[in-house]
């Protein structure tokens, strides 16, 4: 099953009524979306939806997650999605450290030494809590975030160093949508189904939490 098809999975209350949006329908039925509109731009989200206890948590962060993402204009979306991945790669992290007082001070606070977006990419990848094509996804996110966040001048994602960057993003979408896809697009699609993985990714690194133990063969008794 694709990532997209994950994501449709695992949020079964979309159903694709505006296109090239996805949004939330309360008949749980996905339709599969007509030719797609070169002028209409690609956002994912789920609308407003009611608070529901037996929805799983993932569901409703998502959907707080892509309402910020569609909002944002062209310098606040890659800001705003470069912090929502930092965010998700820390509860990642946080999941896997052991349960001590040190997990805090790697993690949170001045000068921490894994609170940059840039040392939890590293961090995730050297422990294998990502793969390779998600490290790579990311980093090529984190260089465009930067262009966007570093410096006062005006940039889109039409310009041609950040198109480059966006090029360089695999497509999870619907491939009806891939030849026409802007470079902002291809953004926020990469973003949206990172989100996904990873939101459900912290469930599955809890589970192989490390835990303190002590060490056999050691010179000191």
């Amino acid at each position: 099953m694709t990532t997209y098809g994950r994501y449709m999975h695992l949020f079964g209350e979309y159903e694709a009524l505006e296109r090239p949006c996805l949004t939330c329908a309360s008949s749980g039925t996905l339709q599969q979306p007509a030719s797609p509109s070169v002028s209409a731009p690609l956002k994912l989200h789920v609308g407003i939806m009611k608070k529901d206890d037996s929805r799983e948590p993932e569901v409703d962060q998502l959907s707080q997650f892509l309402s910020v993402m569609n909002a944002e204009n062209e310098r606040g979306l890659p800001i705003s999605a470069g912090a929502m991945l930092d965010e998700v790669l820390g509860e990642i992290l946080r999941a896997f450290m052991a349960e001590n007082a040190e997990k805090a001070r790697l993690l949170n606070g001045f000068n921490a030494p894994l609170g940059t977006f840039a040392a939890r990419i590293s961090a995730c990848y050297a422990l294998a809590l990502i793969g390779e094509d998600e490290f790579q996804e990311l980093e090529t996110i984190r260089k465009i975030r930067n262009k966007f966040a570093h410096g006062w001048k005006p940039r889109s994602f039409e310009d041609n160093s950040i198109t480059d960057l966006c090029g360089n993003l695999p497509w999870r979408g619907p491939d009806e949508y891939e030849d026409d896809a802007s470079p902002r697009g291809k953004f926020s699609m990469a973003v949206s189904m990172l989100l996904v993985d990873f939101m459900w990714r912290v469930r599955l690194v809890t589970r192989a939490r490390r835990e303190v133990r002590s060490w056999p063969n050691r010179a000191r008794t």
